[in-house]
């Protein structure tokens, strides 16, 4: 009897192999245009979406709110700059005409 037939015939066999894969459940209820928002934006519903292939990104940049001069002793000045982080959503979709759109956060 060969090494790989006392592994076939293990009990122990079911141990070792990954489970099957479960199904995703569906949500209770519809997703409301905010969710597939979030979801195209997020990256999560990268590939065709109806008669559109879609891709969403998410990008971060920084920007300068604040800046204090702090006057110390001895003379020294202190610098203390606030930034802020600013989260910007991009989805870009082509249509079956070849047409590219890009919708920015802000967008009208």
């Amino acid at each position: 009897m060969c090494k790989d037939d006392l592994i076939r015939g293990s009990s122990l066999l079911s141990i070792l192999l990954p489970p099957a894969p479960r199904p995703l459940p569906s949500p209770p209820l519809p997703l409301g245009t905010g969710h597939t928002a979030l979801l195209l934006a997020s990256g999560h519903l990268n590939g065709v979406v109806r008669d559109h292939v879609v891709r969403g990104v998410v990008s971060k940049s920084k920007r300068l709110v604040n800046t204090e001069y702090i006057e110390k002793d001895g003379g020294v000045t202190v610098t203390r700059s606030t930034h802020a982080e600013i989260v910007q959503l991009t989805v870009r979709a082509v249509g079956a005409d070849g047409v590219i759109h890009t919708f920015t956060q802000g967008d009208e």
